[in-house]
């Protein structure tokens, strides 16, 4: 992903552990968590704070609706 950017600008997953991964190679796209909710476990380490946006919903279809409202590609 850290080469594909900027022409890959987001992942989507329901792994939150790919949280710390993606700030391991200092990723710069925007990361969707779908099938949770916001909570401490979505928070990053004090001392190294998240180099990214990350959007937390409950359903893929909350995704693609931010996805869509969000979006810097025009249709």
């Amino acid at each position: 992903l850290k080469e594909l950017y900027p022409h890959v600008i987001g992942i989507i997953d329901d792994n939150p552990g790919l949280l710390d991964a993606l700030a391991d190679i200092n990723y710069k796209g925007i990361v969707y968590i779908y099938g949770a909710s916001w909570s401490e476990k979505f928070r990053p380490p004090t001392d190294r704070p998240w180099p990214f946006p990350v959007i937390v919903s409950q359903t893929w279809n909350e995704i693609l609706d931010h996805v869509r409202e969000n979006s810097p590609v025009s249709e």
